[in-house]
This record gives structure tokens, sequence and C-alpha cells, in this order.
């Protein structure tokens, strides 16, 4: 297993694992009803200008936004 990166930080391709989610409650929330879960699996699809990302989870895409990204700890698992 790997040492847990931001998000915003992670490797372009492959398979990430969401490790943690922010601390604030209603964020959390938010994140868990769009399927942001620790232990749901990820990919990266795009990162934009502003320094956001795409990322696919469970079959639908997700757009989220620099902070949002820099908060969202995530590992790749062999």
């Amino acid at each position: 297993m790997n040492t847990p990166v931001p998000l915003s930080a992670a490797p372009p391709a492959g398979l990430l694992h969401v490790v943690a989610t922010p601390s604030d409650p209603a964020l959390r929330r938010r994140l868990q009803d769009q399927g942001l879960r620790p232990g749901t699996p990820l990919t990266v699809v795009r990162r934009t200008a502003g320094g956001g990302l795409v990322v696919a989870v469970a079959g639908a895409r997700l757009a989220l936004g620099r902070d949002l990204a820099r908060c969202l700890l995530v590992e790749t698992r062999p």
C-alpha cells in the first residue's frame, strides 16, 4: 500500500482509492452522496486549467474544484 496523497497530486492515470474525505461534515456528506467515500475506487480523467479535476467514479464523471481535490486523500493499490 502506498502513502496517501491529495487527489490534486495523484498520478493522472491508474486506479486510485479514496482514503480520507474532508473533515467538514456538510462537505463530507455531499461527497458521500456523489459516491466518494473511503475505499471508493476512482480514476482521474482530466485536469482542468484552473487546477480542478474530472474523475470517474462508479460509472459517472464528477468535476471537482482545486480546493476540494486538495482535501481528498487517495492512494494507489497493487
